[in-house]
């Protein structure tokens, strides 16, 4: 049945390409930038107005961060599914949506819509329009997914890099070449500029708009591509063509193209032994003397940075002195641009704010969702956390040696945290050879692991390699661990984590298989973290069934710790205290960093830590105990 409908679309193609003379496609629709997608696993269920307004009545900090959250979601969600378009239809100007889209969504969002409008009237834009209408008309329950558009570049200059030079000017010479498709060549970094410029005199109205096709270009005009990819003849060529400097208030100017292909050249180390570096200055020296504008963020001696949609520019002091000495060029002198300016009482923001409103009321009331702000930001103020940075240089400037044991005095977090001072990873590798693996896996799903280990065996693979086996094949039977541990693939101390991976549901099965539970891993993780970290309650259940010893760990974080952890992005209050009983049957040595960690959940989870406490006294953190002094940003 697909095949039947490709063929009427490809039929209908080609009955309108006889009847435009047109090189047309039919293509996918890309999808659209949308806004991230909440991450929050609350954001799936929209609460009741009723259910939130009860949890707020006690002034909990947790809850209020939930539900400041799922107001967040439900905005950008509400922001993300607008009808954009609508808008101009009630009246509305492009500038006036375009600030009130970039109040709400991200500028990549915001700068397709606005290119896409800005372009409605270009040739290319048009020509799509009418194919897709044509084809509409034929096929009226033809999916929104399909659509039709004029090939970019036009089918005989697609492969035009491959061909020598006579030939390519011979090609552009015999060919009618659009403003799109004298576009894409400027992006073909192997073609000369002499070929680019013979392509040029074709084009008669230089200030015509590029269209907005399936590669869904921002671009405006000519002279921002080849600003960009440093066509420093073509670019004086449309001056003296009389080409317009780009200059609009939100997407990118010439300059800030110019800009950001200056530091493209930068990132990829194509400084003076690169032509196009050259050509790209002496572009931003001829942009200036036409005052074309950029927007900065910072325009100094020791930094200049500046962004537009989808593009940023940056460049430090060292860069900057470089320009200056040897190409005597000077970023401060480039003019700043003339944004947009949001003005949050507009018509439009007054409209979309009531409607706004209206749906944040599903999550809770504006005078609760004010209130859970002041809250956030009280326990927030109260609790500010230094990272790794700040501790090892508060330990150097006090003349101390940065180790793990000096960063555990501080915290267990730290300790964990500093990559620099973790046991060396161990290495998997993965075979690229699919023959071997085929064989190998084949073998497994046989039953068959003799032959598949005889098989690795044979091909004499690297420690890391059979590695990345020894995890794989247990993924197929857990019974595979002792003739892997008594073979060639032997590990001699395991990683919980990458058989964890593997195994997953398995993995207590593999245990059973003579894993000694209360031997910690070359890491110095033991089970009972995985167990946590995994959120695995059968695992958990199953060690503690089989009487695990709580670890005594010296360095870094224990199971009580990974339990308490609020900071930690894997956090759930929901099922600490379904954990709790199992780890506190292991009576672990309460330490201090544990009562801090309770002295912050007294402070986010205030019902919570009361239910702790109730069951296990031993945790509960004095009035005057310190909260915790790091976070971890790194894990």
């Amino acid at each position: 049945m697909k095949k039947f409908f490709v063929a009427i679309i490809l039929f209908v193609a080609f009955i309108l390409y006889w009847q435009t003379r047109d090189s047309s496609l039919i293509v996918p629709i890309q999808a659209a930038d949308t806004p991230n997608a909440p991450t929050d696993k609350s954001a799936n269920v929209a609460p009741d107005t009723a259910s939130h307004s009860q949890a707020l009545d006690g002034l909990n900090y947790a809850d209020c961060r939930n539900t400041l959250q799922s107001a967040k979601d439900l905005k950008q969600k509400w922001a993300g599914e607008q009808d954009w378009d609508q808008r101009l239809e009630q009246g509305y100007s492009i500038d006036d949506i375009t600030l009130a889209m970039g109040h709400y969504l991200n500028t990549n969002f915001v700068g397709s819509w606005r290119a896409k409008q800005l372009k409605h009237n270009s040739q290319l834009s048009q020509v799509n329009r009418s194919l897709g209408e044509q084809v509409k008309a034929l096929i009226p329950d033809l999916p929104s997914f399909v659509r039709v558009e004029k090939a970019v570049p036009q089918p005989q200059l697609a492969n035009i890099t491959e061909l020598k030079q006579e030939e390519a000017l011979a090609l552009l010479e015999s060919t009618e070449i659009s403003i799109d498709d004298l576009n894409w060549l400027l992006k073909q970094e192997s073609l000369p500029q002499t070929l680019l410029l013979q392509a040029l005199n074709q084009i008669e109205d230089v200030n015509a708009l590029l269209g907005y096709g399936i590669t869904q270009d921002e671009t405006l005009h000519l002279i921002d591509t080849a600003a960009f990819h440093g066509r420093n003849q073509v670019v004086s060529a449309l001056l003296n063509k009389g080409s317009q400097l780009t200059n609009d208030p939100y997407l990118g100017t010439t300059m800030e193209y110019a800009l950001a292909g200056l530091d493209y050249r930068f990132r990829m180390n194509k400084l003076n032994d690169d032509e196009v570096f050259k050509h790209q200055i002496e572009i931003i020296r001829l942009l200036q003397s036409q005052g074309s504008p950029a927007n900065f963020i910072s325009n100094t001696e020791q930094s200049v940075k500046g962004f537009f949609p989808r593009h940023f520019y940056s460049f430090d002091a060292q860069q900057i002195a470089f320009l200056q000495q040897t190409h005597d060029l000077v970023l401060a002198q480039i003019l700043p641009k003339q944004g947009l300016k949001f003005d949050k009482q507009s018509a439009l923001m007054q409209a979309l704010e009531k409607e706004l409103a209206e749906q944040l009321t599903t999550i809770a009331s504006e005078s609760e969702r004010n209130q859970c702000k002041k809250i956030v930001a009280r326990v927030d103020q109260e609790w500010q956390p230094r990272d790794l940075n700040f501790f090892t240089t508060k330990l150097t400037d006090e003349g101390k040696t940065v180790t793990r044991e000096t960063l555990n005095e501080i915290d267990p977090i730290l300790a964990d945290c500093s990559s620099k001072f973790a046991p060396e990873t161990l290495g998997v590798s993965y075979l690229h050879d699919r023959e071997l693996e085929d064989k190998v896996y084949g073998f497994a799903r046989e039953n068959k692991i003799s032959e598949a280990i005889s098989l690795l065996e044979e091909a004499q693979l690297n420690e890391a390699e059979y590695r990345h086996f020894f995890y794989q094949l247990l993924g197929y039977d857990p019974t595979y661990f002792v003739p892997l541990q008594t073979s060639r693939l032997h590990q001699e101390r395991l990683s919980y984590s990458l058989l964890y991976d593997a195994s997953k549901s398995k993995m207590v099965d593999v245990i059973a298989q003579g894993i000694d539970i209360d031997e910690l891993d070359y890491s110095g993780k033991s089970l009972l973290d995985i167990a946590i970290t995994k959120e695995d309650l059968q695992l958990l259940n199953y060690l503690i069934s089989q009487h695990i010893l709580y670890p005594e760990r010296v360095v870094g974080r224990d199971p009580l710790y990974l339990l308490l952890d609020t900071s930690d992005h894997r956090f759930n209050p929901d099922q600490l205290m379904t954990y709790l009983p199992f780890i506190m049957s292991l009576e672990p040595p309460i330490q201090p960093a544990h009562i801090r960690l309770m002295a912050l959940l007294r402070l986010k989870y205030t019902k919570l830590y009361a239910d702790m406490t109730e069951l296990y006294p031993q945790l509960i953190a004095p009035e005057d105990a310190q909260l915790p002094p790091a976070i971890c940003l790194y894990y």
